[in-house]
């Protein structure tokens, strides 16, 4: 009776430490230090990803391992971020720079 309690103990702490996430935080603000909302915030090569909240800040839940956090928003320049989550959460604040959106030559064309 001893042997099967204690074989039913050690397979529950090894499941929770085979199942232990941990949080990859932050906040995105742009070059003046502004919250940047509706940042979309994934990891590479998988379907994982949030989205930034109002106030910029972001959460992911990861497992232990090496990590590309994508991060991109219309008009700010994309950015790859290498993370690596051991054993404790990790906070990643993320500056966006805005992208130079100029445009080319425009021709208008008219008829009367």
């Amino acid at each position: 009776m001893k042997t099967v309690l204690l074989s039913v103990l050690l397979s529950i702490l090894f499941m929770q430490g085979k199942s232990q996430r941990f949080r990859v935080f932050g906040s995105i603000h742009n070059t003046r230090m502004e919250p940047l909302p509706l940042v979309s915030v994934q990891i590479k090569g998988r379907t994982l990803g949030v989205v930034s909240g109002d106030n910029g800040e972001y959460e992911l839940r990861l497992d232990p391992g090496k990590y590309d956090i994508i991060v991109s928003m219309i008009g700010y320049r994309s950015q790859v971020i290498p993370v690596v989550v051991r054993s404790a959460d990790v906070q990643q604040d993320i500056l966006m720079e805005q992208e130079d959106a100029s445009l080319g030559e425009i021709v208008v064309k008219g008829r009367r």
